[in-house]
């Protein structure tokens, strides 16, 4: 999966068995306290708080008994982050939260975290602020963690207008599927394959498999991208995407 820098991009791999489900939250969930933003939004549907969304994932045991571990490295203020996550997971009744710190390459190999993550019940990743990107040049992708492939993801994407940045993204890598959430917004993917959409807003994907015409590639840093045949599609709570089909389901 590639994240757009906010968050991480992910190599692909040739073959990949799913091992659980994958839940990503569109930004500005409910977390239980106001920090920096407090907004009134006026919606036809309410929103789900950040633990309603998580309690889709893992509500088979006791809150008590979940493994979280949590990694703020997308963020330009990770410690502050950490902080705030404990005490709402902690407030909602996750009292077995710890943090694993991914700052460099020998921090995602390190042995100790590895084992960490596998024994975690869920492994949550916060985000981050940054600005968004309209030519050659804005934006820098890196490797990450391999937990699905050919998937492109960009967050808080209504609010802050990151449908040029997802979309100059996908044209750089046409084989990815462009995933843009909304805030308050999720996708819970199972068996690496079947996305389903939580939440009070919606969920833009943009799909570059027919891109024809495009400059991307000759372009220099100070001229406009175009792009011609991207196809965008938009699902919210209630249906499905079957990411390897690129195919609708209502």
């Amino acid at each position: 999966m590639k994240y757009i820098s906010e968050t991480e991009n992910i190599n692909s791999m040739n073959k990949i068995i799913p091992k659980g489900k994958l839940l990503i939250v569109g930004g500005h969930e409910d977390k239980g306290e106001v920090i920096g933003e407090n907004l009134t939004i006026h919606r036809k549907k309410k929103s789900k708080s950040h633990f309603e969304i998580l309690g889709a994932l893992i509500s088979k045991i006791e809150r008590a008994h979940h493994v979280i571990e949590i990694i703020a490295s997308a963020s330009s203020i990770p410690v502050e982050m950490e902080k705030l996550y404990i005490r709402s997971f902690k407030r909602e009744g996750f009292t077995q939260v710890g943090i694993i710190r991914v700052e460099n390459k020998k921090d995602a190999k390190n042995p100790l975290s590895i084992k960490r993550v596998q024994g975690a019940h869920a492994v949550f990743f916060t985000g981050g602020l940054i600005e968004s990107a309209l030519y050659k040049g804005r934006i820098k992708m890196a490797k990450g963690f391999n937990l699905i492939k050919d998937i492109i993801v960009d967050t808080h994407f209504i609010k802050r207008g990151r449908f040029a940045r997802l979309a100059h993204a996908v044209t750089l890598n046409p084989s990815c599927l462009g995933i843009g959430l909304e805030e308050n917004t999720a996708l819970i993917i199972s068996d690496g394959n079947k996305a389903a959409c939580m939440g009070s807003g919606m969920v833009v994907l943009i799909d570059g498999s027919k891109i024809g015409k495009t400059n991307i590639h000759k372009v220099n840093t100070t001229t406009p991208i175009v792009v011609e045949n991207l196809k965008v599609s938009i699902i919210a709570e209630g249906s499905c995407y079957l990411l390897k089909e690129r195919k609708f389901i209502p």
